[in-house]
């Protein structure tokens, strides 16, 4: 159980793993604190770390809804019996979703309004049409999407601004006080691998990052990381779905960049639905982020991204080239 002993000594411990995977753990706490005293003292919860992101998850499952809403909306202008009962029913619906979702520029609290005044519209009961098929899959769709906009959106807003910056403060004093029994932990981990002599993964890892950069926060690379770049014009690396932050670093250290500072010999391969090692630390989103970057600047920059289509379609030239290479 998570209330048990043993439970709360695995959240530690993970929690102690995740910090230590991070390149400048002070830095991952304190802005960690920092993100729940935005919520404390902004005026405005949209306007918060977590505000911004409870904004694009609302904005992007909506606008999806009402995109499915408005393809079954098309189908059943039939100019008979659907048109008449099931149109009037889902645009109801669909407009409902768009006050919503036009309420996220105006605040949490609007949002939270206009969630509590919705009702989702309910279809009656249409006997003997011909394309049974057809009405169903209306039915259907209808019923998913707003089915799955009610449980998944508007939960989220069962909590008025008052109680959110209330539960942010007993947050931050939680989190504030499992970071620092971390650290006791961390201090007496170290003692102890000191006197044995030894070092684990996280060590080496950090060590290498040390020695790579002379600054993490802002980034700065070493000389020894500048003289690598000139030994290696490239850098490939497979499986970047599992990489954690302290890896990424290292790898961008050891990375070329062009003659603007835009690093340019870093070759990434991955799939963050592959990602299997969250147990020990990766960061699929790193590897995701990277992939969004790169839709920003592939129209205005030489970058040239190959997606999975067309790795299949290459497939055979792919194989011959390895075949080839002894």
């Amino acid at each position: 159980s998570a209330k048990s002993d043993e439970g709360f000594v695995e959240t530690l411990l993970n929690l102690e793993q995740k910090i230590s995977n991070c390149a400048n753990a002070s830095e991952f706490m304190r802005m960690s604190l920092e993100k729940y005293d935005q919520v404390i003292q902004k005026e405005e919860f949209f306007d918060t770390f977590y505000g911004k992101l409870l904004c694009e998850y609302v904005e992007k499952t909506l606008n999806k809804g009402i995109c499915a809403l408005s393809d079954i909306y098309e189908l059943s202008l039939d100019g008979d019996v659907l048109e008449a009962k099931s149109a009037p029913c889902i645009e109801q619906d669909m407009m409902g979703f768009e006050n919503i979702l036009s309420k996220l520029a105006l605040g949490y609290d609007n949002v939270r309004e206009a969630v509590s005044s919705f009702s989702k519209a309910s279809l009656g009961a249409i006997r003997n049409y011909d394309d049974v098929a057809l009405k169903d899959r209306i039915k259907n769709t209808k019923n998913n999407v707003c089915d799955n906009i009610i449980k998944k959106v508007f939960p989220m807003f069962s909590a008025d601004s008052q109680t959110i910056r209330l539960c942010a403060e007993d947050c931050k004093r939680v989190i504030g006080e499992l970071f620092r029994l971390v650290k006791d932990i961390d201090k007496r981990y170290k003692a102890y691998k000191n006197s044995l002599g030894m070092l684990d993964f996280s060590d080496c890892a950090h060590l290498a990052l040390g020695l790579l950069t002379d600054s993490v926060v802002p980034f700065v690379p070493s000389e020894l990381a500048l003289s690598m770049r000139k030994q290696y014009k490239e850098v490939y690396i497979d499986e970047y779905q599992d990489v954690n932050e302290l890896q990424d670093m290292i790898f961008l250290a050891i990375s070329g960049t062009d003659e603007n500072g835009t690093e340019n010999s870093r070759f990434m391969v991955g799939d963050i639905k592959q990602s299997i090692y969250g147990f020990r630390g990766a960061r699929p989103d790193i590897f995701s982020n990277y992939r969004n970057l790169f839709d920003d600047i592939i129209n205005v920059s030489h970058w040239n991204i190959m997606h999975n289509s067309k790795v299949k379609n290459s497939a055979d030239r792919f194989l011959e080239f390895a075949n080839d290479v002894e």
